[in-house]
């Protein structure tokens, strides 16, 4: 999954995206493992985004949006039924 994020700076507020794997926020260089206890309360699930982005460098973060990654089946690996047309006849 993708996460957009608006973060607010002193500048102003800057889009930012992180990835989710199921087990851990990621983010270019930063990697925050999410344990079982984080997800209990919304308290810890805050203290893993301000892991992230601290206090001292932002002032504020809103996710904005999620994106979930799909995959997609080739086309040439697919088996296919086919089906018996049947004639028609001409009367």
């Amino acid at each position: 999954m993708v996460l957009a994020l608006d973060l607010t700076t002193a500048d102003g507020v800057a889009r930012h995206c992180i990835g989710w794997n199921g087990k851990a926020l990621l983010d270019r260089d930063d990697i925050v493992i999410i344990e079982e206890r984080d997800r209990s309360k919304l308290i810890y699930a805050r203290m893993a985004f301000d892991e992230l982005f601290p206090k001292e460098t932002f002032k504020d973060w809103r996710t904005v949006q999620a994106f979930v990654i799909a995959g997609l089946n080739n086309k040439k690996n697919r088996t296919f039924r086919k089906r018996k047309r049947s004639a028609k006849s001409k009367d």
